[in-house]
């Protein structure tokens, strides 16, 4: 008998939260890239003081996230994500307040953006497992990327020719008017809380002590999001080594805005190409490319160089972000444990921020060390955080190829 095949279309809701998400793209390229590249410009040892950002505002991040996830399960779930977009509207507004005097205040803009971020990801992640049937997971992570990747070809290349003007306000204002935008398109998304839904973190990990086979693919998603944030670290070094080759922020935009496109093809390429639970190949060749782009980093930093290695860090990211992106979201939804979304986020999200403030805070040690040496030598102190940190990415490709493996054994596959 012939099969037949259901085709599954993402809902309005679904498509007004990509919507809504891509504005918040468009803000998290200023902060993840083009804040980072004037705290870089203006600050004496941009290695400790980017770093301590980074942990204060994962450290902040981890905390409220968790009291967050405490309070949103027992309340209407838009209201808290309104009020993170609120926050971020606030810390851009004390960005454009400092001005220079930033790179003195950056644990305090770290702890205002980790606060921000706890709110936006706790509702954000939680609507998405509540909104997005399990029969269309893996359309909407791959929309999701393709949403983060466009926003990252266009707004860098616009937000680094204004600030190379020398007008980072300007820029910041711009992001501060998507801020706004963002805030008028949570008025279509419509979430509530369901009925008898309450966080018991307590009463989850009990409940997964209960599913017998499934228990152990629960605490490996968990291990798996925890490994996770070490990978963060890379990003905002990866801005460090493009500053310090080609010296200005349009660069820095064209180069975000170029890889990002080449981003987005070979992930629909690799969408298109690759099966789940057949993707060990894909695992293996990506785990390969890190190690590659940490030696290149032993040669002499150069503009051609930093474009190679851009260029193996691009394709390496694609195989474990997307694949774990579904088997995260996935997980809970096939073992119809949805009672359960809150806290189980909520336990992937603190074991993630957990490692994040581990590594950006051995980050900011090593940049306490580097005040003591020269312009050059912090140069090379640059490369060879970078160089080490892009290993995780190794790591974290056998990482899912294990998990993905460990879903298929059990029958946990996407549709």
């Amino acid at each position: 008998m012939e099969k037949i095949e259901i085709k599954y279309k993402l809902k309005p809701m679904n498509r007004a939260m990509l919507v809504s998400h891509a504005m918040n793209n468009i803000v998290s390229v200023f902060v993840g890239t083009f804040l980072i590249s004037y705290i870089y410009s203006i600050s004496n040892n941009f290695i400790l003081d980017i770093n301590l950002f980074y942990c204060f505002n994962y450290l902040a991040m981890t905390v409220f996230y968790y009291i967050v996830s405490a309070i949103i399960d027992k309340t209407n779930r838009v209201s808290l994500y309104r009020l993170a977009i609120i926050i971020r509207g606030l810390f851009i507004f004390i960005v454009i307040f400092l001005g220079k005097k930033l790179a003195g205040f950056v644990i305090l803009a770290g702890l205002l953006h980790g606060t921000s971020e706890a709110f936006y990801w706790a509702s954000y992640n939680l609507m998405k497992n509540e909104l997005v049937s399990k029969h269309v997971v893996s359309k909407y992570s791959l929309w999701q990327q393709i949403d983060d990747k466009l926003v990252n070809i266009i707004i860098p290349l616009i937000l680094g020719k204004i600030i190379d003007a020398d007008s980072f306000r300007v820029a910041a204002y711009i992001t501060f008017a998507m801020v706004i935008i963002q805030i008028v398109s949570t008025f279509i998304i419509k979430s509530t809380r369901p009925e008898n839904s309450g966080f018991d973190m307590k009463g989850f990990f009990k409940r997964t002590s209960e599913l017998g086979k499934h228990k152990s693919l629960v605490w490996y998603s968990i291990f798996v999001g925890g490994f996770y944030g070490f990978t963060n670290a890379v990003a905002p070094l990866n801005t460090i080594l493009i500053m310090l080759s080609f010296g200005s922020n349009f660069s820095l935009g064209i180069i975000t805005s170029i890889f990002a496109l080449a981003y987005m093809a070979i992930l629909l390429f690799y969408k298109r190409f690759t099966d789940f639970g057949e993707r060990g190949w894909a695992y293996t060749f990506s785990a390969i490319l890190p190690v590659v782009a940490a030696a290149l980093l032993c040669f002499e930093l150069n503009r051609t160089l930093v474009i190679i290695y851009m260029a193996l860090y691009t394709v390496a990211t694609i195989t474990y972000s997307y694949g774990y992106d579904i088997l995260r979201n996935i997980l809970l939804k096939k073992l119809n444990m949805y009672d359960d979304i809150a806290e189980y986020q909520c336990a992937i999200e603190v074991s993630m921020g957990i490692s994040r403030t581990m590594i950006f805070g051995v980050l900011a040690i090593a940049g306490l060390i580097a005040a003591s040496l020269s312009a050059e030598a912090l140069v090379i102190f640059a490369k060879v955080l970078t160089g080490v940190s892009i290993l995780f990415l190794s790591a974290m490709q056998i990482l899912c190829a294990i998990c993905e493996k460990k879903f298929e054994k059990e029958g946990i596959i996407e549709d």
